[in-house]
């Protein structure tokens, strides 16, 4: 099986898991709401 690792732009939030992604999510830190100008980033 695929290992993969998500984390969070800033690194305060890393997630590992395995198998395909059922989808892409958004980070909801301060520093993506900074980079991005928006509430979240993907």
């Amino acid at each position: 099986m695929t290992t993969r690792t998500a984390s969070c732009r800033c690194g305060q939030l890393t997630v590992t898991c395995t198998g395909e992604p059922v989808r892409v999510s958004v980070c909801h830190c301060f520093a993506c709401q900074q980079r991005s100008g928006s509430a979240f980033a993907v």
